[in-house]
């Protein structure tokens, strides 16, 4: 049953392909007659046929990820800004310039074309399959003076194995095609390093600049007026020993103050659990620790990279602080699995939604720290719940 099916699908792909390859051939020909006929017109209608041919490749590129497994990336240059003064020609220009200095748009346009004659071709070769798989039909419809000595049957029967192979072999073919060269896709790259670069580099900063506030404005405070309450309780532990003790408990509790914010600081740092516990320990203790049930799901992740579980704490750690604070949700659950070396996370409520993350808010500095391992976070919060965050980061071991 799974060479029949598989079978039929190709059959059903390569027929697809053959009514696409249909329609790309006759908007390329009526272009083509327009362009010849009346220049003027073909003239001004190449911005329509440059969003033409983008969006039957972005047909064929959904269809190819689809058949595939894998994306097939675009590699389109971002649309040219508005420039306040152009009038209607200058903006039609600038949109025509555009459309083709985009070495994409070629790319696309030699797809079409290759499609055209392997599309076509593949859903002849299947309609011939048909027709022969179903010649006993059409001799007992039609008059037919003698069956012919070739079993068309049996050759269809064999014809058809070749059907997966040549649907396969036409993803391949399109997605080589219409993926960006390796240029482009280096270009991309570095423009993305550089980016996320910078980012770590403000995010350092900012880091350096909340820790130097922390330990001025806390520890560095409490443990100033702490020496300070000691002096004077120096001084008047011969002539006033009970305001010399009071001094001293009030600096005792200073000083206990100052610990606590020292350790507060050394927490935001490197969380001091996650070197007792590992990564897994440190989520249990972020679910114990809230106001909200937690409910954790842990696929043996095991010991992680110094740099991957402290930007997973932390992940865990802004996402719960949030759902306390700002959902109302009545329960949550965290969830994290390694697949492909990466190390998947997602913590999920019930809350109201609608969370923002450009609003501000610590979710800023989490995807900082995400891009900066190369890693993606994704935010889904409608209005009305449920909020779902998910961060996926390489580069993880197998325990």
């Amino acid at each position: 049953m799974s060479l029949v099916r598989a079978v039929v699908v190709a059959a059903g792909r390569q027929l697809a392909d053959g009514v696409l390859a249909l329609g790309t051939a006759g908007a390329s020909a009526l272009m083509v007659v327009m362009v010849g006929t009346t220049p003027w017109l073909g003239v001004f209608l190449l911005p329509v046929a440059a969003r033409l041919n983008r969006a039957l490749a972005g047909i064929q590129r959904a269809r190819t990820a689809q058949r595939t497994g894998r994306p097939v990336e675009e590699a389109y240059q971002p649309p040219p800004a508005p420039v306040p003064g152009h009038g209607p020609l200058r903006r039609y220009l600038r949109r025509v310039g555009h459309a083709f200095t985009d070495r994409t748009t070629y790319r696309d346009a030699g797809w079409v074309l290759l499609h055209t004659v392997v599309g076509g071709a593949g859903a002849a070769w299947t309609l011939t399959l048909v027709a022969a798989g179903t010649a006993p039909l059409w001799w007992w419809v039609l008059p037919i003076p003698a069956w012919p000595a070739v079993p068309l049957p049996l050759v269809a029967l064999a014809g058809a194995a070749t059907l997966p192979v040549l649907a396969d072999s036409s993803a391949r073919l399109a997605a080589t095609a219409l993926s960006p060269p390796e240029s482009s896709r280096l270009a991309r790259r570095v423009t993305e390093l550089t980016a996320t670069r910078a980012a770590v580099l403000d995010a350092h900063e900012a880091e350096l600049r909340r820790i130097e506030r922390d330990l001025h404005d806390g520890a560095q405070a409490n443990l100033v007026s702490s020496a300070l309450r000691l002096g004077i309780a120096e001084r008047r532990v011969r002539d006033d020993p009970d305001k010399a003790l009071a001094l001293l408990a009030e600096s005792r509790e200073g000083i206990e103050h100052a610990l606590t914010e020292l350790r507060g600081v050394v927490r935001g740092m490197y969380p001091p659990v996650l070197a007792d516990r590992g990564l897994e320990g440190a989520i249990a203790t972020l679910a114990v620790d809230g106001p909200v049930p937690v409910r954790v799901e842990l696929d043996g992740i095991g010991r992680q990279p110094a740099a991957l579980e402290s930007a997973a704490y932390h992940v865990v750690a802004e996402a719960l602080t949030n759902v306390a604070k700002h959902s109302g949700a009545t329960r949550a659950v965290v969830e994290a699995r390694l697949a492909d070396d990466t190390l998947h996370l997602e913590v999920r409520d019930d809350g109201r939604g609608g969370a923002d993350p450009d609003r501000g808010s610590g979710l800023v500095g989490v995807r900082r720290r995400v891009a900066a391992l190369d890693g993606t976070l994704d935010l889904s919060s409608p209005a009305g719940g449920p909020t779902r965050l998910v961060a996926r980061l390489p580069g993880a071991e197998r325990p």
